[in-house]
């Protein structure tokens, strides 16, 4: 989804065959004084599921994260990264 030889960032997702299990990774190269806002859109989700951010209850469709994304968490330090598990409503 992100190639470090592109930008800063690094980040890809992992969905279970029946599309109602994603693990996405986010990985950040190096911080920046100013950090800019980053977006990342996900692929291969059912885009008439609804799914939820295991780790903050957040709700979004499917539809949604692929074509709008969800905005990166600002990551303050060097090569840091994040991991997000989203599951199927």
């Amino acid at each position: 989804m992100k190639s470090p030889f592109n930008s800063n960032q690094a980040a890809w997702n992992f969905v279970s065959k029946d599309k109602k299990e994603v693990l996405v990774m986010n990985f950040n190269i190096m911080s920046q004084a100013q950090p800019i806002f980053t977006k990342t859109k996900l692929y291969g989700l059912d885009p008439d599921l609804d799914y939820c951010d295991e780790s903050t209850g957040q709700i979004y469709g499917g539809d949604e994260l692929m074509e709008a994304g969800y905005y990166d968490s600002v990551m303050k330090r060097d090569f840091t990264s994040e991991v997000k598990y989203l599951i199927a409503l």
